[in-house]
This record gives structure tokens, sequence and C-alpha cells, in this order.
């Protein structure tokens, strides 16, 4: 069955207007607190971090490279990602054969939905996770349909996973379908037969590029953070001497504050040598604290 018509001109003005609308306000409301974590990622670049995979941090240092530290330049990523969204809506409208006004219609309505609105106002990961699923499900739309090709889908599911890491959902839903529906697919490419050897191939590199970022975290012993220790002791030395500092100073804090209390009540009574005595108890109290906090440490 051919496949309907392209709508490209009704579906670039819905983009068009989608990024004219997050363009509009891309630079009024300064910089979001995750967006400097990721500028600041972006200037020390490796291949994983505590929070998400290294496509992020690489896409800041090019938006560094290409815009310096325009915010406008910055955000400027994130809405080519919502655009290029768009056009894959389309594109799965025209593969379940849609014409040009369905296309349309689902431009329109994954374009100015207000989850993409908001999230493509902002550079975070959550921008290009939406591009790599509607990739991956456009992909495997296409591979269902007799039309698809696995290395494509494999290509772009390894992209995606090093995008953020909640496409692996994605991914096992989908496998979980062609188990029940058709599993033929997962035996044969373009109506050839799947070699083991190839598929062993297949599932190893998927193995050897996701284990190494996502079972330290399972484990909860991400290697960024070993390493940052081993190389800085210092450091941790003084987190452990600031971590002993702040809790002297809530105790302080806190007896300072019982302190007041007691003088202010002492001293509406106009008995001044009460309050003397209280401020020498309140004074000794507080010694107390910070040396018995020290020992502690």
């Amino acid at each position: 069955m051919p496949l309907p018509p392209l709508g490209t001109r009704p579906v670039l003005l819905v983009v068009g207007a989608k990024c004219a609308l997050n363009f509009a306000f891309a630079g009024r409301y300064g910089w979001q607190r995750d967006e400097l974590y990721y500028a600041v990622a972006g200037r020390h670049l490796q291949g994983g971090y505590v929070e998400f995979p290294p496509v992020t941090a690489l896409l800041s240092a090019l938006a560094r490279v290409l815009f310096g530290w325009s915010l406008v330049g910055f955000r400027a990523f994130a809405i080519l990602a919502g655009a290029a969204t768009i056009l894959i809506a389309a594109l799965v409208a025209r593969e379940l054969g849609g014409g040009r006004r369905a296309q349309t219609l689902a431009a329109v309505a994954v374009g100015f939905s207000p989850v993409l609105i908001a999230t493509n106002g902002l550079f975070q990961p959550v921008s290009f996770d939406q591009l790599a699923t509607m990739l991956v499900l456009w992909l495997a739309l296409r591979l269902a349909l007799g039309r698809g090709s696995w290395p494509l889908l494999g290509v772009a599911a390894g992209l995606g996973v090093e995008t953020k890491y909640t496409l692996v959902v994605v991914l096992v839903l989908l496998v979980a379908c062609f188990l029940v529906w058709r599993r033929d697919l997962l035996r044969s490419c373009h109506g050839r037969r799947v070699p083991r050897a190839r598929r062993q191939v297949v599932l190893r590199g998927a193995r050897d590029a996701t284990l190494p970022q996502v079972w330290p975290r399972i484990l909860d012993r991400d290697p960024s953070r070993a390493s940052r220790r081993q190389r800085c002791p210092r450091l941790v030395a003084r987190q452990k001497s600031t971590r002993g500092d702040v809790r002297v100073g809530m105790a302080v804090s806190r007896l300072a504050h019982q302190a007041a209390a007691r003088l202010s009540a002492t001293a509406s009574t106009s008995l001044e040598t009460s309050a003397a005595a209280e401020a020498c108890r309140a004074s000794a109290t507080i010694k107390t604290a910070m040396v018995w906090s020290r020992t502690a440490e």
C-alpha cells in the first residue's frame, strides 16, 4: 500500500508557529537552576554523570561553542528538538494512512500540547528524550508495517538511552509487544532470517553500551563520585569538617534562641539580678555544647 503524500506546507507552518512561541519567551525568565547544572556539565565532558547520560552535556558544550553564554542560544537546542518531535508525529500519522489533514492535526496536537510547550522552553534532557522516544516509536511502527529496519531502530535506541535512561522502559514494552503479536520480527529482517551470531553481536553491543552507566547507579556506586573522592581527599576532609561545623552552629543557634527567650521573660519582670544569672548560665551552656560537639567530631 503506497503512503499518502506528506503535508509539508501545513506541517511546517505548525512547526514554525511552535518555534516562534518558544523563542518569544526563551530569554525572558533567566537561567533555571537545572540549566546551570547542564551548562557546567558541558564544560566537564565525560562518559556519564550522576543524573543523566552524556548526550545532554555534549549538546551543552556545542551550544556554548556556537552561541557562547547566550540563554536563547542555549535553549535553541531544546526548541529544535521539539520541532523535530512535531515532524515525526506527522510522519507517524502518515505511516498509519493519514492524509494531509490528519498529519496537520497530529502536528498541532503534539506541538501545542502543554507538556511539549513547557518542556521545550528550557534546556533539559526531557526535550531530547521526547524526540528520541518519538523516533523509536516511529521506526518500530515502520518495522511492524514491513517498511522498517532493525539497524536504524538500534541506532535510534542507542542514542536515546545515551540521552535519558527512561527510554529503557519504552524499549522493554516494545520487545514485549513484539513477543506477543509480532514474534516473527524478532527472527527476521526484511523477510530474511537473522543469523544467531548477528543477534548476539547486537545484544552484546546494547549490554556494553548500557551496563557501565546503569549498573553502578543500581548499586549506588557511582564511578564519578569514587574518582572525585580519590582525586580530592582534601575535599572529602573539608566536607566532613563542614558537616561538623554545621552541627555545632545548629546547636549553638538553638541554645542561643532558648537563652534569648529566657532573658526576655526575665527582663519583663524587671529583675536585673536574675537576668544576669540567666545570661551567665546560657553562656556556660553554649560553651559546653560547642566543646561537646567538637569532641564528638
